[in-house]
């Protein structure tokens, strides 16, 4: 406000719940197109060079509309830990569950580390479970191939089964390489093709009002 000298950001009132909250007794299908949805933002602060290092359901806000059709809205807050993907090695941060193996060993933060938490997001939605035992998590001689989802969900769609499992691999190089390539292989799969209700919007489309932040 020039008048009085005070700087402030004004930010949208998001009505959403936690991601978790907002999917509980949801369809597979709306679980994964919001998942979709959110990689698609997700992209959006990769193409910008930015990890996120905190995705968390508290930090994934989900608005579903009860109109059939509507596809759902998902808003990624919090971004208190992000960081340029060029920092470097900073001490790991971000909720345990959701934390990279390779995090707890010391790496640095980078695009697969954030989506080995949303594919930990995936499976705690559909299953109630994590991908690991808790003492798999910054060791190397465990069971070698997460929890299958089809043994506790008989009905989950394959393809979604094997994108979430590649999500949550603990070799960094065996997941998918950024957020825009793991929703392009979510939306190829069959749940998401026969939901003629959903699109993702396009990693091309601008972020409002934010561009000029972007281009600098």
């Amino acid at each position: 406000d020039k008048a009085v000298g005070t700087a402030y950001l004004a930010m949208d009132l998001v009505e959403g719940k936690p991601f978790l909250e907002a999917l509980k007794g949801r369809r597979i299908v709306e679980i994964a197109a919001a998942m979709a949805e959110l990689l698609d933002v997700l992209s959006h602060l990769h193409r910008a060079g930015v990890v996120h290092r905190d995705i968390s359901s508290a930090n994934v806000l989900v608005e579903i509309s009860e109109t059939i059709g509507i596809r759902p809205a998902v808003f990624l807050v919090d971004l208190g830990l992000a960081q340029s993907m060029t920092a470097g090695k900073q001490p790991a941060a971000g909720k345990i569950n959701y934390l990279a193996p390779e995090l707890i060993q010391g790496s640095p933060a980078s695009a697969r580390t954030d989506l080995y938490a949303v594919g930990v997001l995936g499976y705690l939605a559909l299953a109630g479970r994590l991908p690991w035992p808790d003492s798999l998590l910054a060791d190397d001689t465990g069971d070698s191939e997460p929890l299958k989802l089809s043994q506790v969900l008989p009905e989950i769609d394959r393809g979604l089964e094997q994108i979430l499992s590649k999500l949550v691999r603990r070799d960094p190089g065996q997941r998918c390489d950024d957020a825009a390539s793991a929703r392009d292989e979510l939306l190829n799969c069959a749940l998401l093709r026969r939901a003629a209700w959903f699109k993702a919007r396009s990693v091309e489309s601008p972020l409002v009002g934010r561009q000029s932040e972007l281009d600098t």
